[in-house]
């Protein structure tokens, strides 16, 4: 059986998970994506070597994912 696409935003979201079939309010983590890297390069390019670390370290620049505090399991993710 097919589990429903989770509709996830930019905050812990309450939820049953899938997984363990607890209720719980995710847990969240930033990745780096193409959009961070992106940034980053451009800010090479323009030879601002020292803010180059600036998209690593912003929320709004990653991709946010969500995970169950309960299995660790990865519910989804947030993209800004």
């Amino acid at each position: 059986m097919a589990t429903q696409p989770i509709a996830l935003g930019p905050d812990p979201a309450s939820l049953t998970c899938p997984h363990c079939h607890a209720r719980v309010t995710t847990t969240m983590k930033a990745a780096a994506n193409t959009k961070t890297h992106i940034i980053a390069l451009i800010l090479c390019v323009c030879l601002c070597i020292p803010c180059v670390c600036i998209p690593y370290c912003c929320d709004s620049c990653q991709t946010l994912q969500h995970y169950c505090p309960n299995c660790q399991a990865y519910l989804g993710s947030y993209a800004n």
